[in-house]
Formats: C-alpha cells, structure tokens, sequence
C-alpha cells in the first residue's frame, strides 16, 4: 500500500491524500479539496484515481469533489448518515465496512463522532498500521466540536477507539496543526518540556509554513538594507495574493453552515484582518501570528451565529470610504479579540 500525502498550501493547512494499490495502480483520493494538486500527483505515480472518500462534510474537505470526479469518473465515499450535506455520494459508509483498492489494499471503516456527528476514520492494518483520521485526531492535539459535533461524542470516540489501535500506528491527519497544537498546550501546561522541545523542532523544520509570513523585524544599515526590504516586501506581497486566492474556499465554507445569513461582510472583515496583519507584521513583534488570526476566525463565527447582522452590505461597494472602514473594522476585530 502507498500513502501519498499532499500539503495544499491554504490557509486551511490541510492535507489531501492519495491511497495506492501498487499491483494495479488503482487509487483512493481522500479530502480531495485541491482536486488538481491530486490528480497530478496521480499522473505523476501512474496511479488512476477510482474512489474518493470523504471523512466528513465540511466544505474544506468537500470542495474538491466536484473538479476530481468529473475528471476521473470516481465514485463517491462518506458516511452515511452524510447525505444529505455532500452532494452525489454514491456509497454510505458504517462502520466495519471494507474499502478495497485495487488488489491488496483494504482500509476498514471507524465510525468516529465528535468533530461532527457523520465522521469516518480509515484503518489499514499490516506490518505499518495506517490510521487516515480526517479531523479527528491531529498531531498534539484533537478535532473541535463546534461545527455539528459534540465533546462527549469525541471522547468516547477516543476512548473506546483511537485509543485501542497499536502504538506503532501511523497517523494521517485532515490539516497541520501541530505548531498551534502545541503551542495551546504550553498555554496549558507551561512547565511542559516535552511540548516546548517538540514546538522548538517543528518550528526549525516547517518548511511548509506558508499561509502566512514569519518575519522578524530588524534594524537593517548598509548596502544590504535595500535589498532586504525588496525581498521582505516580496514575501508579504506573495502571501496577500495566496490569502486573496482563498476567498472563494472561505465564502463557500461560512455559507455552508451558515446558510440564513449573507457572511460576505464578516468575511470582509477577517480578510481585512489578515491582510492587515500580513503587512503589519515585521513591526508587530509577533513572530507567528496564525493564532491571532485562527482566534480571529472564531470569533466571527460566533457572530455569524448572532440574529443581527453586524454591519451593512454596503460596506463592501463604498471604495471611495474603503481605507477608513478598512482601518475602523480592524479597529473592531482587534477589540473583539482581546475580549477573548
């Protein structure tokens, strides 16, 4: 069995897997969001694509199917109690059920709740036990609860499931989210040394940090000072275009699960936040602002949920008072978030 995963490079962090049979070349997609970044690697392997999974319904691991199974044909996979939330499912999935790949691939199916009440985990026993565990489980940390799943659920999942796999078994999760992970358990536990080494390491080594710039600000004289500034200026301008591109995957996720409600001019605001943030940055003292930003994130979620719309549409046309509101909603979010 070949397990291909591939970092996507969103601001979502997530992972998007490809499955293997290396007999026939067959394979299984899982949470192809970036359908295209799938298929290529696809091609790439000489593998085909024939089933898609989804481990549940949130549009971050949804997306992409539509892209992915007009291109290949592949049937649909998710849990069954999913229907009705991921268009086109060709097959519910329960627990103890076999998915076959190929001629010497089998993953059996977990019915796992708690990030959302229709979640399925794949295990795939052998030599290296395999655990593709969706939002579930993730390096350092667990799922949330708060979009359709429920805390007791989650724990009973990692109670009576998770926790009787082999130690030896490798874990798959949906996003990267060790880096924050961590750093809410030193939050937790100051006195952890294992957290804070295990941070220390994966900080050196995340190459894939990309979401968002990780810059430092410094005193820069001499020649070199120039130079310094064009690049730093590049890095930032190159992740406001990545942060602009996802605008699309952000809309469609709020208005998924917020669908009585126009979220446009609360995904304003957090875009306007971000990029702020972005170009604030090397001044800011912040050496990694991803959880402000995540807290920010929640935040707005919590009042997507409120009767009253928080601001009127017409901010979103009024380019001439662009700046000032730009700066005043800031202003609010900023605010928001040290209430927390």
């Amino acid at each position: 069995m070949h397990i291909e995963q591939i970092w996507t490079d969103n601001p979502y962090r997530n992972f998007n897997y490809l499955i293997a049979c290396p007999r026939t070349g067959e394979a299984l997609a899982v949470d192809p969001l970036e359908a295209d970044l799938c298929m290529a690697r696809a091609r790439e392997k000489g593998w085909t694509i024939t089933q898609v999974v989804n481990t549940h319904e949130h549009p971050d691991h949804i997306g992409g199917n539509p892209r992915i199974i007009e291109a290949t044909g592949a049937r649909l996979l998710a849990h069954a109690g999913a229907g009705d939330r991921i268009p086109g499912m060709d097959v519910g999935l329960q627990a103890g059920d076999v998915i076959r790949i190929g001629q010497e691939v089998e993953l059996r199916v977990l019915d796992t709740p708690g990030h959302t009440m229709s979640h399925v985990c794949l295990y795939a026993d052998g030599e290296q036990p395999a655990l593709i565990c969706g939002d579930t489980l993730f390096n350092a940390g667990a799922g949330n609860c708060h979009n359709g799943g429920h805390p007791e659920e989650l724990y009973q999942t990692f109670a009576e499931q998770l926790a009787a796999l082999p130690e030896a078994t490798r874990v798959y999760p949906g996003h990267d989210y060790i880096g924050n992970n961590l750093a809410f358990t030193l939050d937790r536990e100051p006195g952890n040394e294992r957290a804070r080494s295990l941070l220390a390491e994966v900080t050196a080594v995340d190459h894939q940090v990309s979401t968002l710039v990780h810059l430092q600000h410094r005193e820069h004289t001499g020649p070199g000072a120039t130079a310094n500034f064009k690049k730093s200026k590049s890095r930032v301008l190159s992740k406001v275009r990545l942060c602009l591109s996802q605008l699309r995957h952000l809309l469609i996720q709020f208005q998924s699960l917020f669908p009585q409600r126009d979220c446009r001019p609360l995904i304003f605001i957090y875009i306007s936040f971000t990029l702020l943030l972005l170009l604030l940055l090397p001044h800011s003292g912040l050496e990694n602002p991803l959880p402000t930003c995540n807290l920010a994130r929640r935040k707005i979620w919590k009042l997507c949920e409120q009767p009253i719309p928080l601001f009127e549409e017409s901010i979103l046309v009024d380019r001439v008072k662009l700046v000032p509101k730009l700066a005043s909603l800031a202003r609010v979010l900023l605010r928001l978030v040290r209430t927390h």
